[in-house]
Formats: structure tokens, sequence, C-alpha cells
């Protein structure tokens, strides 16, 4: 059994000043957006619990009064914050998919460093991306009437909740109009 010997060749691609200043401007964009995904993660569960607190409220005061109009109270806060929930998931589902195709422009530049140094052509795509990248995370978000369906919170285990509460609302309040 012979054994062979495997040579690779190693080739180094240098970044120069300006692109190690853009690639600085890019991770600061990433930084910036994992910023707003964080903020809007933990002021969605409050959001929620805010708006499930304050229905449970208002139905648990319709339920004990037997009162219709209360119910339907109930009801329209539960659709209320089904929009807002909405409106936040929108946001951050802008701000999940930036995030990610960040993470695709950084990894295919590291890739232009590392194993893709010996192809000129992907380097050249690569360093073509990083200059091409608008920066800022709120400037690059599409404005929220221009999107379909942004008040239907996502993902559906979410969405259901609200149904339900609706549900249960519109029920009692037939039920206690009777």
């Amino acid at each position: 059994m012979r054994s062979q010997r495997w040579a690779i060749s190693v080739v180094e691609r240098q970044p120069d000043h300006a692109e190690r200043l853009l690639l600085e401007l890019v991770r600061a964009d990433y930084t910036a957006t994992q910023q707003a995904l964080s903020g809007f993660v933990s002021s969605g569960g409050q959001l929620r619990a805010v708006g499930i607190g304050a229905w449970g409220v208002v139905f648990a005061v319709a339920v004990q009064a037997k009162s219709a109009a209360a119910a339907g109270v109930a009801a329209l806060l539960a659709a209320g914050f089904t929009i807002i929930d909405g409106y936040h998931s929108a946001l951050y589902r802008q701000a999940l998919t930036r995030a990610r195709n960040l993470e695709d422009l950084l990894g295919e530049y590291h890739n232009s460093l590392g194993i893709h140094a010996a192809n000129p052509r992907k380097a050249l795509i690569a360093r073509a991306r990083l200059e091409q990248h608008r920066f800022g995370v709120h400037r690059n978000m599409t404005p929220i009437h221009k999107m379909d369906r942004w008040w239907l919170p996502r993902p559906v285990r979410v969405t259901w909740i609200y149904a339900v509460l609706i549900a249960l609302a519109a029920g009692a309040a037939i039920y206690f109009q009777a």
C-alpha cells in the first residue's frame, strides 16, 4: 500500500483598506439588525402578555356582570391586539429577513477570502456586494401598507390564540344577549 501525499495550495487574498472599512460597516449594520430583532422578540412577548391580560380582565367583568356589551368590548380588544401584533410581526419578519441577507453577504465575503480566494470572479462578486449593500435597518424596511396581510400575526400558533379569544368573547356576548 503506497501512501500518497496531497499538496494543497493555499491562495490568500488580502482585503485592501476600503474593503476592510466596508466590512466593518456591514458588521455594524448586522449588529444593529440583531439589536432590532432582540427588541422585537422581547417586546413581542410583552405585547401578547398585555393584550391577553387586558382581554382576560374585560372578559371576567363580562362574565361576572353577564354583560353582552362588555363581552363585545373584549372581542374588540382581542381584534385590536391581533392587528397590533400583526404589525409587530411584520416588522420582526423584515428584520429577520435582513439579518439572514446580511449573514449571506458576510458568509460570501468570508468565502472569498478562504475557499474561493483562488477564484477572482467570486472574490469580485463578493466585493461588489459589499459595495452595493444599502446600510441602515430602517431605511430598507418595506412600508407596512405595501405588505400583504401585514395585520396577521405570525406564526400561526400566535394567530389562533387571538381567534379563540375573539370567539369566546363573541360567544359570551351572544349568550348574554339571549
